[in-house]
Formats: C-alpha cells, sequence, structure tokens
C-alpha cells in the first residue's frame, strides 16, 4: 500500500494526534510494522506479477510448507505458516493452553496481542 506521494504507508499513524503535536502527518514515518521506508525491492515486484490472481490461494499453503520443510531439513508437521504473527500467537495459544495450563510466555516486544488471546481462553 502507498501513500498518495508513492511513500510505503501502514495505516498506524493516529493523524489527530500527530496534528495536536504539531507535526504534520506526511513528514512522520509509520514504524509500527516491519516496512521498509524504501519500499520492496524490484524482485518483489516481479514476483507478484508472475502470480495468477484468478487462482484461490491455497489454505494449506501445501507449496509454502513442502519447500520450508526441505530447506530446514525438518518433518513437514513441525511446519506451520500463518497469515502474519497474530494469527500464529493466536493458533499456539489454542493449541497449547486450557485450564490446566495457565501460562505461556511469548518473548516479543510488548503488543495486546497475546493480552487479548489469554483473555479470549479465559486465562489471565
Amino acid at each position: 500500500m502507498t501513500a498518495p506521494d508513492g511513500r510505503p504507508a501502514h495505516g498506524g499513524l493516529d493523524v489527530a494526534e500527530l496534528r495536536s503535536l504539531g507535526l504534520d502527518p506526511a513528514s512522520v514515518l509509520d514504524f509500527s510494522a516491519n516496512i521498509s521506508s524504501l519500499g520492496p525491492p524490484p524482485r518483489v515486484h516481479d514476483a507478484l506479477r508472475a502470480v495468477d490472481l484468478s487462482r484461490y490461494p491455497d489454505p494449506d499453503c501445501a507449496v509454502l510448507r513442502d519447500a520450508l520443510s526441505e530447506r530446514l531439513g525438518i518433518s513437514l508437521s513441525r511446519v506451520l505458516v500463518g497469515n502474519g504473527s497474530t494469527e500464529l500467537i493466536h493458533l499456539v495459544a489454542r493449541a497449547c493452553l486450557d485450564q490446566r495450563r495457565s501460562g505461556l510466555v511469548f518473548d516479543l516486544p510488548p503488543m495486546v496481542v497475546p493480552d487479548a488471546m489469554l483473555v479470549r481462553q479465559g486465562l489471565e
């Protein structure tokens, strides 16, 4: 996603807050996601142009999982892919937490997702 001026955009900036601080939102880079202010490398654009958008993506990510399993030399059953870290955190929580196991440690920067996930699982 790009801003009208062509710079990469994420949408995590609070425009009203920036203005209240006397900042021009267009002059502030958003580092709330793992994005580069330079945008993606040219090879990414080439790869995207090669994608057949008329086909629905494989929900099991079989080709990716096979490739990762082979590349990493691990069993396919040990490869988990997800739509970003938030989905993976939720999947791990659902698989590992229940009323008998009331804690899970995440080595992540402070974020709301693990806390919300614990509440959803009925845990603290």
